[in-house]
């Protein structure tokens, strides 16, 4: 009987902090950080329709896209297929980053990124710090 009523109160101990974790967590709104380093335009086609989902159900999510690589021409004026929707989306709180070493390195002047992006000196330690932060990490692009 004293082994019964133990597990009981174990058991019941063990979903005390879930119960209280989840509760939290259902308040506090998701945090995402994409890496995209395709220059595919079908690629980022699916991509922002996949930010269209998430902010569909939950438009308090943080999310930021960390453009570098060929995946810079996402945001850059003169490449990009999605101008307008990228705006949209910044609108809605998305923040668009483009990779300075990428830039650097391809010689892609500021003036050819669009207005609405943040910077980064690099791409990869920027995701690295976010993940820090509490973000979770997406690939983005198949």
């Amino acid at each position: 009987m004293m082994k019964f009523l133990f597990l009981i109160l174990m058991s019941t101990a063990s979903l005390i902090p879930f119960k209280s974790w989840a509760q939290e967590s259902a308040e506090e709104p998701y945090k995402i950080v994409f890496q995209l380093v395709s220059a595919d335009s079908t690629v980022h086609k699916s991509f922002l329709k996949q930010l269209k989902n998430i902010l569909a159900a939950d438009p308090r999510t943080d999310i930021k896209v960390v453009c570098h690589g060929p995946g810079i021409q996402l945001i850059m004026k003169s490449k990009s297929t999605q101008l307008d929707k990228i705006r949209e989306f910044s609108k809605k709180g998305v923040e668009f980053v483009a990779c300075e070493n990428t830039m650097k390195g391809r010689g892609i002047p500021k003036e050819d990124i669009l207005e609405i992006a943040t910077y980064a000196e690099a791409g990869i330690l920027h995701i690295v710090k976010l993940q820090r932060e509490g973000y979770a990490y997406i690939k983005a692009g198949y």
